[in-house]
């Protein structure tokens, strides 16, 4: 997670940004296809003007001029579109509290709106890592003093474009870390009881042959792929038991 520092020089950033889009008439657009290169726009903005001065020397000085404004035009446009989609990603994050919602509520009332799923020790925790991770944010209060807010419609939006794109974002790194855990278990052999059983005997067999190392996703894919022949398994399990007629 970004750090307070780290947050404040981001802020700073898009504000000093969003100056330059006004002043230099930079707008988010919708287009189709690519952007035209510096050296096109340049091009084609020599090509419109006009004037009275042939001089080789200054045209060119002047179209050079034209390329570093029309590629800093290019890179300023380009920023603001991102800046852009990300208000929108935000926008689209915020949480709506219901039409019929009596105002002010509790912390507790937010937090059963904000995830209804989890339970009460779950949500205190995403609480409790927001003040800890966003405290720049919050001022650096504590859950207690959170806990004792009469949260009103103006508090409930200020949460809404601080707390739940954090937690967006801090679900999104927590899922990742989890599935990486999940993936390192998942290359770990069995645990010693399976490694007794026939069919983990058999797939060690296969596995020394093939000169691989046995684990639990191996294992696991292993017994997946036999289930794909069960007919072949049922056959040779009714020959050994018929006994034919002499």
């Amino acid at each position: 997670m970004k750090n307070t520092k780290e947050n404040a020089e981001i802020n700073a950033a898009f504000g000093v940004r969003s100056i330059q889009h006004f002043h230099k008439g930079i707008e988010p657009r919708k287009f189709s296809g690519a952007m035209p290169s510096p050296m096109e726009l340049a091009t084609l903005a020599a090509t419109l003007a006009s004037g009275p001065d042939d001089n080789p020397v200054k045209l060119c000085a002047s179209a050079l001029k034209l390329w570093f404004a029309s590629h800093e035009a290019i890179t300023l446009q380009q920023q603001c579109n991102e800046d852009h989609q990300q208000l929108e990603a935000d926008r689209k994050a915020r949480l709506e509290p219901p039409e019929d919602q009596e105002w002010p509520i509790t912390l507790q009332d937010y937090c059963r709106i904000a995830w209804p799923d989890r339970d009460t020790g779950e949500r205190a925790a995403i609480i409790r890592q927001w003040l800890k991770d966003d405290s720049g944010a919050t001022g650096g209060i504590s859950y207690a003093k959170m806990n004792s807010w009469q949260i009103d419609k103006g508090r409930f939006d200020f949460l809404g474009i601080t707390l739940i794109p954090w937690y967006q974002r801090w679900k999104l790194k927590a899922n990742s870390a989890e599935h990486s855990e999940a993936a390192k278990i998942s290359w770990q052999d069995c645990n010693a009881e399976i490694q007794k059983t026939p069919e983990y005997q058999e797939y060690k067999t296969e596995c020394e042959k093939l000169g691989r190392k046995t684990s639990k996703r191996g294992f696991t894919k292993w017994l997946k792929d036999k289930k794909k022949t069960p007919f072949k398994k049922l056959a040779a399990l009714v020959n050994k038991k018929i006994i034919l007629p002499s």
